[in-house]
């Protein structure tokens, strides 16, 4: 089911394509994290979301702290701009389902900061996690790739 899925051809998109065909569906994740996939017409996976509670953030110089984080989110490029028949986005739906479930976990707090960093050359999602009140940050510059490091603020 997961051999076949394509967030895109970018090489951002297909890192999280990649770690859904290789790694997620083969077992390999940590027990901390939850993964929740969601499923178009036909049993066709549309994506996933992962989530874990995670501690020792440290932000910008600040004291370290626990947030949601979200490392792994991804939508097959056939579903991107899709809504459904209400007319809400199927990703933004994907995104509520997983923070909301993450904020029901034992050691989340109401207070809780929401992280995850986005490739700086995916305008696309950037401006998905602008529209669900991420904030930028700051910017995390590595060899060969740049991320964002954003934070929605309950």
């Amino acid at each position: 089911m997961c051999e076949t899925f394509d967030c895109g051809p970018e090489p951002y998109q297909e890192e999280v394509s990649r770690f859904l065909r290789e790694t997620y569906w083969r077992g390999n994740r940590p027990e901390t994290e939850q993964t929740i996939l969601t499923f178009a017409d036909a049993g066709v996976l549309h994506g996933y979301g992962t989530w874990k509670i995670r501690s020792g953030l440290k932000r910008q110089g600040r004291e370290d702290i626990t947030v949601i984080d979200i490392p792994y989110f991804g939508v097959q490029l056939r579903f991107h701009g899709e809504k459904d028949s209400a007319g809400h986005s199927l990703a933004g739906r994907l995104y509520a389902t997983v923070e909301a479930v993450a904020r029901r976990h034992a050691l989340a707090t109401s207070e809780m900061l929401v992280h995850l960093v986005c490739d700086v050359r995916n305008e696309h999602g950037f401006a998905f996690w602008q529209k669900r009140g991420f904030k930028m940050d700051e910017q995390l510059d590595f060899p060969g790739v740049s991320y964002y490091r954003m934070f929605r603020f309950p």
